[in-house]
């Protein structure tokens, strides 16, 4: 069994390039899992359902002739562009300023912890809420985050994106806490903003596998084979997708 769960570890984490909702490496994924459950006598229902894939062009910011270290935020919008330079660094300062159409730089207590996706219903505190909701309703051109450090956020990652949501539909890119300090002296200056992300439609599908006749009392266990942009998707959650598959073989005769 653990040589079993090793190989299909290599497969999902290894073989397989990243698997966000949308990527080829996604529906490699799932194909493996439809594969090798079928094996085992399953029955695999297949509903394809229409996502999004997201490529990271990188990204330029420049001030004059100087350029700064940005990044595209994971699932944003690109954008080119050229604005004057507004920032705010707490919640009063952003529902305060005026930003419209301009590049928005969020620093200091707005940028100290990843904000969770607008809808995302499982886990959204009332003030993160409350920001993109600000945000969206003053309309900056694009946002720039800049973000501290901070072991227990994002994995460890610094700099980390403040936004990482595709329903979110106004640009954005991040940077380093240095960096942001380093821009801030030119707030009410122009500048010039250039994300080469992409969005593009994609295809998924979401796999029901089923043994047995009786209609009436099942037994339910799921698990998401999808992965986090930029990761191998090791413990989240190839794991339980394992977990699943030595389930399927366990139950081959059922």
């Amino acid at each position: 069994m653990i040589s079993t769960c090793q190989s299909y570890l290599s497969i999902l984490c290894e073989e397989i390039p990243e698997r966000p909702v949308g990527s080829e490496g996604n529906r490699r994924a799932t194909r493996f899992f439809q594969d090798v459950v079928e094996t085992f006598g399953w029955n695999v229902e297949s509903t394809p359902f229409e996502a999004m894939h997201w490529q990271d062009g990188g990204a330029v910011f420049t001030i004059g002739q100087t350029p700064y270290q940005v990044f595209p935020s994971p699932y944003a919008l690109g954008c080119e562009l050229k604005a004057d330079l507004v920032a705010a660094g707490t919640l009063s300062e952003l529902k305060e300023v005026v930003c419209q159409g301009k590049l928005l730089l969020l620093h200091g207590e707005l940028a100290q912890e990843q904000l969770m996706p607008k809808n995302f219903v499982f886990y959204n505190p009332e003030e993160h809420q409350q920001i993109i909701a600000t945000l969206e309703g003053k309309k900056p051109a694009a946002i720039l985050t800049a973000t501290g450090r901070n072991a227990s956020l994002a994995g460890g990652v610094y700099p980390f994106p403040l936004i990482e949501d595709g329903d979110f539909q106004i640009p954005s890119v991040y940077l380093t806490e240095e960096e942001g300090q380093r821009i801030l002296p030119f707030v009410g200056k122009s500048a010039r903003l250039i994300s080469r992300a992409v969005r593009t439609p994609s295809p998924g599908v979401n796999l029901v596998a089923r043994k047995g006749s009786d209609t009436t009392h099942r037994i339910a266990i799921s698990a998401h084979i999808d992965a986090k942009l930029n990761t191998p998707g090791a413990i989240d959650n190839a794991t339980g997708v394992i977990v699943l598959l030595l389930l399927a073989e366990s139950l081959k005769d059922y």
